[in-house]
């Protein structure tokens, strides 16, 4: 398996186990410790952003305190992942992306 594949198996099982951006992002820092987070945070978006715009995935967001997650729009999705709140590991408000059709892994 080559590094693009491993990195799409880790969104996948993460996606599984209803991971957040930030779990997605820790889980490929965990595996390629190496490399910047950045570089890791640019690919997830790009993969997420790609995958969003194919149909493929749909976004939720779970705040701090809520009782239930709710579905936003996708273009809502897309533009959470270019705000810096997005990605803070302290931030009341979490980002889950999730495959649209089950039978997708």
């Amino acid at each position: 398996m080559n590094v693009e594949e491993k990195k799409k198996e880790i969104v996948e099982i993460n996606m599984d186990e209803e991971g957040s951006v930030v779990e997605m992002l820790r889980a490929l820092s965990r595996e390629y410790p190496d490399d910047d987070v950045e570089l890791h945070r640019a690919w997830l978006c790009d993969y997420l952003r790609a995958e969003a715009e194919s149909g493929a995935l749909g976004f939720c967001v779970d705040e701090f305190g809520a009782r239930e997650v709710y579905e936003i729009e996708k273009n809502q999705g897309l533009a959470m992942l270019d705000e810096t709140s997005t990605w803070d590991p302290e931030s009341d408000t979490m980002l889950h992306p999730f495959y649209l059709d089950e039978s997708h892994t």
